[in-house]
C-alpha cells in the first residue's frame, strides 16, 4: 500500500481482504473497509463512533446483514490472488489523501477512510450510518472536537509581522479601586479574562479571525444526542 497510510490502517488492509474472502466475495467495497476497520477495533475512526454513542458490534451487525440481503447468490470460495478493489472504493480510498491533507495529518488514519466513504452517500456505509443519523458533518465535528486540530493550529507559529501582538500596551492604565472580590480562591490559582477584556489589558489578536469563527462554532454546539438503545430491534 501507499506509504502514504499509518501502520494501523495498512494492518486493516489485511483484515478488509479477509473479509471480503469470509463473505465470499471477490471484489472490496467500501462495506469491506468498514468491516475491516471494526475487525482493528481501535483507532480513530472507531473512537469517533464510540463517542456518538454507537454500538460498533451492532454496526458491524447491520452491516453483514446487509450484504447477506443485498448479495442473491451463494458465498463461493474466491481465488486470493484474483481479489480486486471495487472502482467505487479505489475513489474513496484517493479521496482520502484528501482528507488527510485537510486534517493537516501526516498520515493517512482510519478517521480519514471513514469520511472518504462518507462523502459519496450511495454506498450501503453511507445509507446504514445514515439509518443511525450519522454523516460526514457529523463525523467530521466529533472528530475535531475530540482530537483538537483546532486547538493545535492555533499552537502555530505566528509571521514575523506579527511579533509584536504580545507588546504590552504602555497607554492603559488599570482602573483603581479596591472592590472585594466573590471568588477569592479562583483570584489566587487564575486570571479574570473578562474582567481584562473589560479593563481593556489584552493584548490584541491578529490574524486569527477563521480560528475564532470556528472556536465559537464548537462552543456553541448543540448537544450531543443521547446513545442509540433499540436497534435491537429493527429489521434490515
Amino acid at each position: 500500500m501507499n506509504t502514504e497510510f499509518s501502520s494501523r490502517m495498512k494492518e486493516v488492509f489485511t483484515y478488509v481482504k479477509e473479509e471480503a474472502l469470509r463473505l465470499g466475495h471477490d471484489t472490496i467495497g467500501t462495506e469491506h473497509l468498514l468491516l475491516g476497520i471494526i475487525r482493528d477495533g481501535s483507532g480513530t475512526a472507531i473512537t469517533v463512533l464510540k463517542s456518538l454513542g454507537l454500538d460498533i458490534n451492532d454496526l458491524r451487525k447491520v452491516i453483514e446483514n446487509t450484504i447477506i440481503s443485498a448479495n442473491k447468490t451463494k458465498s463461493k470460495i474466491v481465488d486470493e490472488e484474483k481479489i480486486q478493489f471495487k472502482s467505487q472504493t479505489e475513489r474513496a480510498l484517493k479521496k482520502s489523501i484528501l482528507e488527510r491533507k485537510k486534517l493537516k495529518s501526516d498520515e493517512i488514519k482510519t478517521i480519514h477512510v471513514l469520511l472518504s466513504i462518507l462523502l459519496d452517500k450511495n454506498n450501503m456505509v453511507s445509507t446504514t450510518l445514515k439509518h443511525f443519523q450519522i454523516n460526514y458533518d457529523i463525523v467530521l465535528d466529533e472528530y475535531l472536537e475530540l482530537y483538537d486540530d483546532l486547538l493545535a493550529e492555533l499552537d502555530s507559529p505566528l509571521d514575523e509581522d506579527d511579533d509584536d501582538i504580545f507588546e504590552q500596551k504602555e497607554d492603559v492604565k488599570k482602573p483603581t479601586g479596591s472592590s472585594k472580590s466573590s471568588t477569592p480562591v479562583l483570584d489566587n490559582f487564575g486570571r479574570d479574562l473578562t474582567k481584562s477584556a473589560i479593563e481593556g489589558v489584552l493584548d490584541p489578536i491578529v490574524g486569527r479571525q477563521k480560528e475564532i469563527e470556528r472556536v465559537s462554532q464548537i462552543l456553541s454546539r448543540r448537544k450531543k444526542k443521547q446513545p442509540y438503545t433499540n436497534w435491537g430491534a429493527r429489521s434490515w
